[in-house]
């Protein structure tokens, strides 16, 4: 019986045939038992076996590897030391890649896919380098290193007033911003009044644009601006977790005389853009 690579077994002899023209040969009956124990030595086994050679799942078929702790295992047999097995594994409901050391210990997990029923929760590959190639979407939160990317962005109505709350409102507008990380960039109306006051402030900050770095810290950001009256620069002093923002001359203060005080150029109807840090 004779047995080839493709698990087809071909009976080489009739024992029908034979039979009619006895004594049947003990040669052939050695030939055909041959057959058999190659064909039964060269079978990969239920209870398990190497195979060796190339296999192909066709019509439509799969492979299942079922157990409690389920594990495939590639080995690359020239590969360096500790570098030759990389085993994929099912355990606790989720679904691993490991690292195996030429011992047959897991030693590093590069990939962990953890799920609850058919929903994935999270996906996790730690490595030295991980690199994209291509355009990658992120839907949701996208968190590096602790600090949170994914841009937010609106518009609120910033006030030019001259008290921190309640006093007036010399002017208002619509300011713009975006945050990406702990970095936002605003970009502020002109805000321009005629007044005697001096204690001036940029009011209607939302929470979202509010520093909270560690201790108190105020950032000092300098734009073109009105002071009494002549165009020159302005300091914002962006102070944290507070809605408002006092504003002074960066060179010259302002003065209680009555003249034109605020930030931009109102004759040329820009405001600043500024950036800075809302957390560390």
């Amino acid at each position: 019986m004779a047995f080839d690579g493709s698990g087809t077994f071909t009976v080489l002899y009739n024992w029908a045939t034979e039979a009619a023209s006895p004594p049947i040969a003990i040669s052939k009956l050695d030939a055909e038992m041959a057959g058999i124990a190659t064909g039964l030595s060269t079978c990969l086994l239920r209870t398990g076996g190497t195979l060796t050679g190339s296999l192909t799942i066709s019509n439509s078929g799969y492979l299942t590897v079922s157990g409690t702790i389920p594990r495939i295992l590639w080995t690359e047999t020239d590969a360096g030391t500790d570098e030759k097995t990389w085993e994929f594994r099912a355990s606790g409901g989720d679904f691993f890649l490991y690292t195996d050391t030429d011992a047959g210990s897991a030693a590093g997990t590069p990939m962990a896919i953890t799920r609850t029923g058919t929903t994935v929760d999270s996906i996790t590959f730690a490595g030295t380098t991980i690199a994209l190639t291509g355009n990658a979407t992120v839907s949701g939160t996208l968190t590096v290193g602790g600090v949170e990317l994914t841009p937010a962005a609106g518009s609120f109505t910033v006030e030019w007033a001259t008290a921190t709350s309640g006093g007036t409102t010399l002017e208002s507008g619509t300011a713009y911003w975006k945050k990406v990380g702990n970095v936002v960039t605003m970009r502020l109306p002109a805000l321009i009044g005629t007044t005697t006051a001096y204690d001036l402030y940029l009011r209607g900050i939302p929470a979202a644009c509010q520093p909270a770095l560690t201790g108190s810290y105020t950032q000092l950001i300098t734009v073109q601006g009105s002071v009494n009256g002549s165009y020159g620069p302005v300091t914002i002093m962006v102070a944290e977790g507070v809605a408002y923002w006092k504003v002074e001359g960066a060179y010259i203060a302002f003065s209680s005389a009555s003249g034109a005080k605020g930030v931009g150029l109102a004759a040329m109807g820009g405001g600043p853009t500024i950036t800075y840090q809302v957390t560390d």
